[in-house]
């Protein structure tokens, strides 16, 4: 039982308070640039519903939302 408790502690010596991102290195912080309006409204285009656009494209479905295109 101690010697978990000062493995863990060793552990968490180590880690720091950001977390490293090694599995999209040259992959930018933010896609935000990636879904335009162009494009939200591009991809809606393929739905007949708003319901059908969340389920078929999550990702620039929330994107509209979060940027006040989706009445657009």
């Amino acid at each position: 039982m101690r010697s978990e408790n000062i493995q863990s502690s060793f552990i968490k010596s180590f880690r720091s308070n950001f977390p490293v991102r090694t599995w999209c290195a040259n992959q930018m912080l933010s896609d935000d640039s990636y879904w335009t309006l162009a494009l939200c409204k591009e991809e809606a285009e393929k739905y007949q519903t708003r319901d059908e656009w969340e389920r078929g494209s999550p990702v620039s479905y929330q994107k509209a939302i979060n940027r006040g295109w989706l009445t657009k």
